[in-house]
């Protein structure tokens, strides 16, 4: 990290000469007074010890006018006693700016300028919120300045944190101040979501400032394909297929779904299918829907070329082209999943308890996504299920009172979809209840990978059981 100096505000002694007669003004030396008399600058917080001698022997009322308004004010302005001698004036300089001091008894005459010097003003504009640069880049960081001291004597620091603030390095600094600030980056090779860029600034007075970034992250890793459908080599693909290509993250969706990075080829005329490409809402499943059914008992590629980028600025390029095929049965597939065997455990559960909720989903072309939409007294929630084999679950705990209605959804892999409901409620009084929930869909290690999932119903007991016991 670029080491930054430190500042603290001070004890300031300032001695000021004033006069009326012969001719009226003030001075930091005896005899010397002019009108307006001298610019004093303090820095804002500063203990202000203020020695007033009158060289004229006439009464004086010194102020500073932080209002403007030409009046002494009691309680928000500075002000001494009424001194023919010598007075001192102590004050803490709690108000950033430009005034004017005056002696309130010889107004207009008697006046002087006075400057609090306050902290530079930072703001940050670049890099934004959220933004993802690529690491191995050159990115701007750009920032406003403001102050009262003459902008290139104030001094300027440039470091960036991530992983918690624990790491970092120095950007550039000290730099002169300008009104914006513009410091080229080479964004290192690192991978990070809470990168922070701190800017300092020092202005001549020391008076200092600090402002940070918004959390951004830095991606220098490339993309990868985690997930095709159909699957390398599959065989009896139904005609109304669509090819689905999952990534390892985000993605440019403009680069990537481009004609140039992503297409589908039939093998035997050598032609590409024309189609539709979409994508869901964290930019890494892309879905391409042919146009028309396939041709039957064809055997077809699928090509992603390295153009594909993520969604980092200007963006990683996937490591290299990517490419498989699978072969087309002579029918499509109209069947939706199936949606059986739906289990609630328990119906009836305390608020904070948990509920677990699954089904049976099956599809003769593959399960691609399942889901379930809860609408309940406070919370209306769309989740993806868990999945272990052909069941599929959620577990998770409710707290508000009142009845919960859910719909569980199921897509194939060709885009044929179906639903199944239930409901369960929430109860703040319940009987006591017999045996253990086992949470749909946990898993128990039992022997060396082996993993069993439990359902076990909750059974309520009734008085008269409870007598019995």
């Amino acid at each position: 990290m670029v080491p930054v100096p430190q500042a603290s505000a001070d004890v300031v002694e300032i001695t000021l000469y004033g006069r009326d007669l012969p001719t009226p003004g003030w001075s930091l030396t005896p005899g010397g007074e002019t009108d307006p008399g001298p610019t004093i600058q303090v820095n804002l917080g500063d203990e202000i010890r203020l020695r007033l001698i009158a060289e004229d022997g006439l009464p004086h009322v010194f102020y500073i006018d932080y209002n403007g308004n030409g009046l002494p004010t009691l309680g928000s302005e500075p002000i001494s006693l009424e001194f023919t001698t010598e007075t001192t004036l102590n004050f803490t300089a709690d108000q950033a700016g430009f005034f004017t001091y005056w002696c309130a008894v010889h107004q207009p005459d008697m006046s002087g300028g006075w400057i609090t010097n306050g902290p530079p003003v930072l703001t940050v504009t670049s890099p934004t919120p959220a933004v993802s640069w690529t690491g191995g880049t050159e990115h701007d960081i750009i920032f406003t300045l403001e102050d009262e001291d003459i902008l290139p004597n104030t001094k300027v620091w440039v470091n960036f944190t991530y992983a918690g603030g624990t790491q970092g390095d120095a950007i550039a600094g000290p730099i002169a101040g300008t009104a914006t600030v513009v410091v080229p980056w080479g964004v290192p090779l690192l991978d990070a979501a809470d990168v922070i860029v701190n800017i300092t600034a020092i202005d001549l007075s020391g008076t200092r400032s600090t402002a940070n970034s918004a959390l951004f992250e830095i991606d220098s890793t490339p993309p990868v394909v985690e997930a095709r459908s159909p699957g390398p080599n599959a065989q009896d693909v139904p005609r109304n297929t669509r090819v689905e290509v999952g990534w390892s993250e985000g993605m440019n969706e403009v680069s990537t779904g481009d004609p140039a990075s992503f297409g589908l080829r039939n093998t035997v005329d050598g032609t590409w299918v024309r189609g539709d490409v979409v994508w869901d809402g964290d930019s890494r499943t892309l879905r391409f829907t042919p146009a028309v059914p396939l041709a039957s008992d064809t055997t077809f590629e699928v090509h992603v070329n390295a153009s594909a980028t993520d969604d980092s600025e200007p963006g990683n390029a996937a490591p290299g082209p990517v490419s498989w095929t699978f072969r087309t049965s002579g029918v499509s597939d109209e069947d939706s999943p199936s949606i059986t065997g739906i289990l609630v455990s328990p119906r009836v559960a305390r608020p904070g308890e948990f509920v677990s909720i699954g089904a049976t989903i099956t599809d003769s072309s593959g399960v691609a996504s399942a889901w379930i939409v809860v609408a309940g007294p406070d919370v209306i929630l769309n989740i993806t299920l868990g999945q272990f084999g052909d069941q599929w679950f959620l577990n998770r705990s409710w707290e508000a009172v009142g009845t919960y209605e859910f719909v569980i959804g199921a897509q194939d892999v060709v885009g044929n979809v179906n639903t199944a409901s239930g409901s369960f409620s929430i109860e703040e009084s319940l009987a006591a209840t017999f045996g253990l929930l086992v949470l749909l869909g946990t898993p128990l290690t039992v022997g060396a990978g082996i993993l069993v999932y439990l359902w076990i119903r909750r059974r309520q007991i009734g008085k008269e059981d409870e007598a019995s016991e």
